[in-house]
């Protein structure tokens, strides 16, 4: 016999049909799956209560595979594929999050760069923050009228006028000696504020962004920030309002490329600084997006020499390079291996009598890195990390854990005794102070950063990047420790030193002597001696070609290697871990779809697969 049911008395609920949108009911949602291979639309049903505000760059919830998940509206349209659909949940804010350009520029940089919608979507808008919406809806800003003409170099006259018209200018505006970068950029862009062009102003880092804001500020005109540094409701708000009329100038660090608005001129500040490089995947760069972004308007690159990788558009004519007849700086050179030879210290004498000497290194601290007297292994701590000295009082302490080490002994030979590895701006301060009693010696580095200093006769060791403004130029610029960062095991290693002296030497006041501590053979210093010749770019880009190296080519990083056959014209190198790929740039769709293939079959077969397409180094490690 069957065991007895109870009968339920409860009537039994009824779906009701979900009214739905007269016009357009269906919306086409990004939807943040967290899985590589779904990265597409899908189509829901829009309630007929969201739908005058669920439109195109809105953020939605939507359900999917049993849970919630955000999403964003690409489109609307009438009809859909699918016969049976779910609804959007609900409309998060009524504030579309992205507009119609930057949606297509998103796209845009997943196709380039082989990324997903949301990996991009995560590195061009802020995390959203309701106060921060709220405070955009009823900002009032302040239009900038009145402004005086800035005097402007004919060089730097031309793009702008050519930006007025329309033309949409693509220049490289190079470092000029005894010329201040910040005032030079912010008279160019005082000027195109005043002609009425909306610009957008991108630096490396956060400090460079701030005194840009207080420098145009002293010029009234307001400048609307954007940089992670700011709170999460500033920031918020800041995005959002970024698009206004009334905010000529967006300034930011490389996530403001992402910055809501129609911009006429893009202005981009030392383009190859390692800062503009994006580590979260896909791994875009700043060079890389100012190029999506600047089709159909101005683009101005401010750089302290040519970047390599934007040489053929040099020479094919798609971006002019401004430069004016400036006198040759006296470059002395030593390639004895001593690293401040007596022409050095000559240098630094006569520099003394006129005015601030500066003196670069490439690393900061007293003594970087110490070695065993006897068999010269590094000198470790007992966690693992290296021992430096941080002054010639202290005790060696591990630049790891920190922690001092009082009675050290070499794992291999036992010896307790220890020497130098290499030599750091206090150590190098030290020395010059004991060479120059009587002259204050001073130290800048990124940790103690000195930002300006007057006329008189000083020394300023400084590291790259740091070295301090001074109103007339210094009077001599000493450039140390080029043999260690030329012989750096990176394939830009060069390029990069040419890069940080180029900078240094734009320093210099106009009858300076400037000290190179490699030989005149060297083509770092030929760049040098030769500002505004290409002829040493030519050369660079002509060996890389023929060993198949980018800029030459196009190319991309990948762990683990490939498992499936490459496409032909693809060169493979590397191990099992770790694979450099490369092929000619017209292959690089090829390319960008074979890497496309392998993630997206690497997603579904839950393996592990990192990579970069046009990294920007492409010796890194992609995790």
């Amino acid at each position: 016999m069957e065991p007895l049911e109870l009968i339920s008395t409860a009537p039994k609920r009824r779906r009701t049909a979900l009214p739905v949108a007269l016009q357009a009911p269906i919306a086409r949602v990004l939807v943040d799956t967290g899985v590589v291979h779904l990265d597409r639309p899908f189509d829901y049903l829009v309630p007929a209560k969201w739908e005058a505000i669920a439109l195109p760059g809105i953020l939605v919830r939507v359900p999917f595979s049993g849970r919630l998940c955000d999403g964003v509206i690409i489109e609307r349209g009438e009809a859909s594929l699918r016969q049976s659909l779910k609804a959007i949940s609900s409309v998060t804010s009524p504030i579309p999050i992205l507009t119609a350009e930057l949606l297509k520029l998103i796209e845009q940089c997943r196709e380039y760069y082989v990324g997903t919608f949301w990996d991009l979507f995560r590195s061009a808008v802020p995390p959203r923050h309701a106060r921060g919406e709220k405070d955009a809806l009823t900002y009032q800003g302040t239009v900038s009228e009145g402004l005086a003409p800035a005097p402007l170099p004919a060089r730097v006259e031309s793009f702008v006028a050519a930006a007025v018209a329309g033309k949409a200018p693509h220049a490289l505006l190079l470092n000029q000696q005894g010329e201040s970068h910040r005032h030079t950029i912010s008279d160019a862009i005082s000027e195109m504020v005043r002609r009425q062009l909306k610009v957008l102003l991108i630096y490396p880092d956060q400090r460079d962004v701030e005194i840009a804001e207080e420098l145009f500020s002293m010029r009234g005109i307001q400048s609307n920030i954007l940089h992670s540094g700011l709170s999460p409701q500033r920031r918020y708000r800041n995005y959002l309002i970024s698009e206004r009329a009334d905010l000529p100038l967006t300034i930011g660090t490389r996530g403001a490329l992402f910055a809501r608005g129609s911009y006429d001129v893009i202005v981009l500040v030392d383009e190859e600084d390692h800062a503009y490089q994006e580590p979260r995947s896909p791994g875009w760069s700043a060079s890389g997006i100012s190029n999506i972004r600047s089709m159909g308007i101005g683009l101005l690159i401010y750089a302290p020499t040519v970047p390599l990788a934007r040489l053929s558009e040099i020479d094919s004519g798609e971006m002019h390079v401004l430069n004016s007849d400036i006198p040759r700086p006296r470059v002395h050179t030593d390639g004895s291996g001593i690293r401040i030879p007596t022409a050095a210290w000559g240098a630094m004498r006569k520099g003394l009598k006129s005015g601030p000497v500066l003196v670069t290194v490439a690393r900061k601290g007293h003594t970087p890195g110490l070695l065993c007297h006897s068999c010269r292994n590094r000198a470790l701590c007992a966690c693992g990390g290296p021992l430096v000295l941080a002054s010639i009082q202290s005790l060696p302490s591990c630049a790891l854990c920190e922690k001092t080490t009082v009675e050290w002994r070499c794992g291999e030979c036992q010896d307790q005794r220890l020497r130098p590895l290499g030599i750091g701006s206090e150590r190098t301060v030290e020395e010059l102070g004991k060479a120059f009693p009587g002259i204050p010696v001073q130290s800048s580095t990124a940790d103690r950063r000195i930002e300006e200093i007057d006329d008189s006769p000083r020394i300023v060791v400084a590291t790259s990047g740091c070295e301090p403004n001074v109103a007339h130029g210094y009077a001599a610029v000493i450039l140390l420790d080029g043999e260690f960062l030329a012989a750096r095991g990176e394939l830009d290693a060069i390029q990069d030193l040419r890069r940080r002296w180029k900078y240094s030497v734009s320093l210099l006041m106009d009858d300076g002597e400037v000290f190179a501590s490699l030989p005149d053979v060297h083509p770092v210093v030929r760049s040098l001696v030769v500002p505004n010749s290409l002829e040493v770019f030519h050369r660079e880009m002509s060996e890389r070609s023929e060993l198949q190296l980018p800029p030459a080519v196009a190319s991309a990083v990948m762990s683990p290697a490939p498992i499936a056959e490459v496409p032909p014209g693809v060169r493979v190198l590397g191990t099992a871990d770790r694979a450099v790929l490369t092929c000619e740039w017209s292959l690089a769709p090829v390319l960008r779809e074979y890497l496309r293939s392998e993630r997206d079959a690497a997603s579904l077969g839950k393996r592990k697969f990192s990579f970069r397409f046009a990294p920007y180094r492409i010796d890194e490690r992609v995790q």
